[in-house]
């Protein structure tokens, strides 16, 4: 026996929702399917529970089931406070954290340690879900987040369209970024050739409030901006949540796509028509040499950090002001 299940029907406007749920019916109806009445909210409505989780049209957010979000609430408390606990009990909760994410915005940014933390426990044991098992703190950290915001916490329902995109590339040596008719790039000191979110930094600093998207040509960086995260490698994890946690501070969705290497020309060239003879640093040696000699008074510029400017910083003889390069206008 055949069976359709949880349909969600939508309209524009009252009416036009009401006739989408009559025409609906009626060819339910005529193709021989039994309407279950009881069950079916036929009547438009702007909030709805659909699939275990509450929309709202009015607001565009989606929010977990006040009952639910206790559940996941006491479990993880539980958890949190217990001194002793077994591989299959953490695992448990990972699956009632996991279930959740629909419903809680950023949810994916704080479970990772704890996962991360369920497999090295299981590669230990031999794969034996009843052997016991420790935190670290950044797990507790996790697990407390969700005791603090998963009764409060909704999902925005995100737009289609982003507002704007941003184009990115990197290289063994430097980095490019496009967004529109504004563009950056420069070379990697030697911590950023690991690390880096410069062009993300640049070209949106005074974006609010906004989705933009990411096109790259690195599937790795697709995948851990989209997932927020992953446990496969700590490092791509950690950077993914530097992303995550820059963008939740001025109101912006992220979202990437792939695109063909062979496509991404303008921030390839961007990186390539970099300057590199403008790339200088100071020597520590010679910097002690000098502060030495009397007071210094010394601008630094500061490529990733676009836009933002920093109060003067006094150390003794030496005065240091950060400020900003402006690479366009």
């Amino acid at each position: 026996m055949g069976h359709i299940d949880d349909s969600l029907l939508m309209g524009d406007s009252y009416a036009a929702c009401e006739e989408n749920i009559v025409q609906t019916v009626n060819m339910f109806l005529k193709l021989g399917f039994v309407i279950h009445f009881t069950k079916s909210v036929l009547v438009p409505t702007q909030e709805l529970e659909f699939l275990g989780f509450i929309l709202n049209s009015l607001l565009m957010t989606m929010r977990i089931p006040p009952e639910k979000a206790a559940t996941v609430q006491q479990a993880c408390e539980n958890l949190f406070n217990q001194d002793d606990r077994t591989i299959r009990e953490v695992a448990r909760v990972i699956g009632l954290i996991v279930s959740s994410f629909p419903g809680v915005q950023f949810g994916e940014l704080h479970y990772r340690y704890l996962e991360h933390n369920k497999i090295e426990a299981l590669q230990a044991h031999n794969s034996d879900y009843d052997a016991f098992m420790t935190f670290s703190q950044e797990a507790r950290a996790d697990l407390h987040w969700w005791v603090q915001n998963v009764t409060s916490s909704f999902r925005n329902v995100m737009p289609t369209d982003p507002d704007f995109i941003l184009t990115t590339d990197d290289f063994n040596t430097g980095w490019g970024a496009v967004q529109g008719t504004q563009i950056t790039g420069g070379l990697w000191d030697l911590e950023e050739q690991a690390f880096h979110i410069l062009g993300l930094k640049s070209l949106c600093a005074t974006i609010y409030n906004k989705h933009t998207r990411i096109q790259s040509d690195n599937t790795t960086t697709v995948a851990y901006v989209n997932a927020m995260g992953d446990t496969k490698s700590a490092d791509c994890n950690d950077l993914a949540q530097q992303i995550r946690q820059w963008c939740r501070e001025r109101e912006l969705w992220l979202s990437a796509c792939h695109i063909p290497g062979s496509t991404n020309v303008d921030a390839d060239n961007e990186f390539r028509n970099t300057n590199s003879s403008t790339e200088w640093s100071l020597h520590w040696m010679c910097l002690q040499t000098l502060i030495k000699c009397g007071d210094l008074y010394i601008w630094t510029f500061l490529r990733q950090d676009l836009f933002l400017r920093f109060p003067p910083m006094h150390h003794g003889n030496l005065t240091l002001v950060q400020n900003v390069l402006m690479p366009f206008t």
